[in-house]
């Protein structure tokens, strides 16, 4: 399973990380989780490893951050259909936001659901086996 990570702060970012590299370990998988620290890197990286054959299953993505934020990065994409691999990334908004219609403004941009910082082993566990089962 690869993973991209995309958060402003690295402190975030690095315990996402170990998270995943836990809950990986516990349902015998091997990952790869890659790190961004905007949406601007997120894309290009996300593009770029795409055209040398990597495909990511899942987006671990901050709502909040500077150039652009994790809506619009979703938007983009959802939106990219003649690239069947980008738009059917399963994208997880990491936020602090716990209003009903801010979550549901998130939503309508393409986000598959949302994981609250400070994000838990057990939610991001129900992650992984959601995605492990589309397939």
């Amino acid at each position: 399973m690869n993973i991209m990570i995309c958060d402003d702060d690295p402190t975030i970012t690095a315990g996402i990380k170990k998270l995943n590299d836990r809950v990986a370990k516990d349902l015998i998988i091997n990952i790869s989780s890659e790190i961004t620290h905007n949406a601007i890197d997120c894309l290009y990286k996300i593009f770029k490893d795409y055209y040398l054959g990597i495909r990511y299953d899942l987006l671990l993505i901050d709502e909040t951050m500077p150039f652009m934020n994790g809506s619009t990065l979703t938007k983009i994409l959802k939106d990219i259909s003649s690239l069947k691999e980008l738009n059917n990334i399963t994208i997880y908004s990491i936020t602090g936001y716990d209003d009903i219609d801010i979550l549901n403004n998130i939503k309508s941009f393409g986000c598959d659901g949302f994981i609250k910082k400070p994000v838990k082993y057990q939610e991001l566990k129900l992650v992984f086996e959601d995605i492990l089962n589309q397939d």
